[in-house]
């Protein structure tokens, strides 16, 4: 018989699947990226062409920044990978580990997060580190990366090593993620204490980023610094879905001590909730790929919230629909009629057995 295997339609289902299209996705968003690299080298040499057709004073230092600002935009592209959602891009360091950071060159966070409190930014800053990393774990899903058994044993860990310096609530974010089984941390240390004072500008915290500036000169205020650490970490193979986790914090959220996963899932859950009266949500494309919708009807919180309260209710009404089906006149009449004919049926065996004697 002939081989089926190399047949057009089969090949054809092959690279229609979800995972092939979403890696045609990331491809094309490739394409588009060295696209933009080359437009950006272009703008520059028409700018340093500029400068010598028209030496002007003026009309060259037009020039001479357009080349500045286009070249400096095609190292940016060239350098870090950017997600269009997200206020964090990645690259490889020297080392072959995927570092992350935040993008200094985009000020979207300002208009993003205008009137945002610090906790609210933080939570954003949160959210999309949860986004980022489930997007890179379907990425590596999808494209069959290498796995290794976890330290524990319990798991698979993806073989790509993350690397960011970060503080305060991301470490303990990375922490809860790390007990829920969705990433393996290899290393975490002290770096340096910094007053972050360009993390503020690029979260819009212009005031936070005065005082820090003014304590570095003063050398007063020092406990506005923040201890930086630096966190190594693998992904584990355990999707991440947003829905089920916030159900589950949820469920334990109210409930005392003894759930070992009660306390990470409070800190992922807690994120959620900061955000709840701000309309973002977190959805899926028709790729199933996840993304952070800025203009949404509603919160991620506040929606699934909802969705809880409605399917609690329907169930306590069929609850109550069937409570009361079962004890209305003619269901209890029914019942006794099915225990009076099973007490007869009984009865019946016994004469029976005593007539064979």
């Amino acid at each position: 018989m002939p081989n089926n295997d190399n047949l057009p339609v089969k090949q054809s289902s092959r690279w229609l699947s979800l995972e092939n299209k979403r890696n045609l996705r990331r491809f094309s968003s490739k394409v588009d990226r060295i696209g933009k690299i080359g437009a950006s080298v272009a703008i520059a040499f028409v700018g340093l062409v500029g400068t010598v057709v028209f030496p002007l004073p003026v009309a060259s230092a037009i020039g001479t920044g357009v080349s500045i600002l286009a070249l400096t935009a095609a190292a940016n592209l060239a350098i870090f990978k950017k997600e269009d959602d997200l206020l964090f891009v990645t690259r490889k360091n020297l080392s072959g580990k995927t570092a992350i950071s935040q993008d200094s060159l985009d000020f979207r966070g300002f208009s993003l997060m205008k009137g945002f409190s610090p906790a609210e930014k933080g939570a954003l800053m949160g959210v999309q580190a949860l986004v980022g990393l489930e997007r890179f774990k379907q990425e590596f899903q999808d494209k069959k990366v290498k796995k290794v058994p976890s330290k524990d044993g319990r798991s698979n860990v993806y073989k790509p090593v993350f690397v960011t310096s970060t503080h305060g609530i991301n470490i303990k974010t990375f922490e809860s993620l790390e007990k829920l089984g969705y990433i393996e941390i290899e290393s975490l240390k002290d770096l340096r204490k910094s007053y972050l004072i360009f993390e503020k500008l690029g979260f819009g915290q212009t005031k936070e980023a005065y005082k820090s500036a003014k304590s570095v000169i003063t050398g007063k205020n020092k406990e506005l610094r923040k201890q930086i650490k630096r966190i190594k970490f693998r992904l584990t193979d355990k999707p991440f879905d947003f829905e089920e986790v916030y159900e589950h914090y949820l469920d334990v959220k109210d409930t005392k001590e003894g759930n070992l996963e009660r306390k990470p899932l409070k800190r992922l859950g807690i994120i959620f909730d900061i955000l709840e009266k701000r309309n973002i949500d977190i959805q899926r494309d028709n790729l199933g790929i996840p993304f952070i919708n800025y203009k949404a009807t509603s919160s991620f919180a506040a929606r699934k919230k909802a969705d809880r309260f409605a399917r609690l209710s329907k169930d306590e009404f069929n609850k109550r629909i069937e409570d009361i089906e079962i004890n209305t006149p003619d269901r209890i009449a029914e019942q006794e009629l099915r225990k009076k004919a099973r007490e007869d049926s009984e009865n019946s065996i016994v004469h029976i057995d005593e007539d064979t004697k």
